[in-house]
């Protein structure tokens, strides 16, 4: 689901001071998880952002990782914010608000809840990457593609509705004004997690991209993450 549906505003709450370095172990960059709601049994997407110097979020940054964060703005938008204790293998959240989630970290650094089912892993650092392919998302009644892009070969792409349906346009910071383009084509580049679209005849877009934790971390991906959406490959 798209982040400007499934996500809800919250207010602003005094943040605590950032834990330092000296307090506790660093967490650094996106963990992807997949919670499942036990009334409806739909599973959702849950995102984690961790910054070095104690903060997270429980949303990810809408134009990746290359820029640099405002952290009230990129991420405390639409999600939650706090901060973070790392002690060995014990993570401590404490929200905004003062409601706090304990984590265990495994060896591979994927955090599990205690008591509950909800579980994230780290994400790979796409830097420098091309893809291969086309991932779209297919209506699965008539058989056309909602939303799509295609990579091509030498760093080209094709894309169809991406920027409406990821909700680039909602997006824009202050002051920015955006207007989506229900098509368009250009070159590309991927950097820390962050995929810009150049358009041969209109503005430069920019996308957080992930792949998803247990895909092949290489150019012939199945899946890829574009702020939120999931795409699989189709071809």
């Amino acid at each position: 689901m798209v982040r400007s549906l499934a996500l809800a505003l919250v207010g602003f709450a005094l943040l605590a001071a950032p834990v330092s370095a000296q307090q506790g172990g660093q967490l650094d960059g996106i963990y992807y998880g997949l919670n499942t709601n036990l009334v409806t049994g739909r599973v959702n997407q849950a995102y984690l952002t961790f910054l070095p110097d104690g903060r997270v979020a429980s949303d990810d940054p809408a134009e990746g990782l290359a820029g640099p964060l405002d952290f009230e703005r990129d991420l405390c938008r639409y999600g939650r914010c706090g901060t973070y204790q790392l002690r060995g293998s014990e993570l401590r959240i404490r929200w905004r608000g003062g409601d706090e989630e304990v984590y265990d970290r495994g060896a591979a650094g994927e955090l599990r809840r205690r008591g509950k089912t909800q579980s994230y892993r780290p994400v790979a650092l796409l830097d420098g990457m091309q893809l291969e392919g086309e991932f779209a998302l297919v209506d699965p009644e008539t058989g056309r593609a909602v939303v799509g892009i295609r990579f091509e070969p030498g760093g080209g792409f094709l894309e169809n509705n991406l920027m409406g349906y990821t909700s680039w346009e909602m997006l824009a910071r202050p002051g920015e004004r955006r207007v989506a383009l229900p098509l368009g084509y250009g070159r590309y580049t991927i950097r820390r997690n962050t995929l810009e679209l150049r358009y041969d005849n209109g503005p430069v877009a920019r996308f957080v991209i992930l792949i998803p934790p247990g895909e092949p971390q290489t150019p012939a991906a199945r899946t890829i993450v574009i702020n939120q959406t999931r795409l699989p490959r189709v071809r």
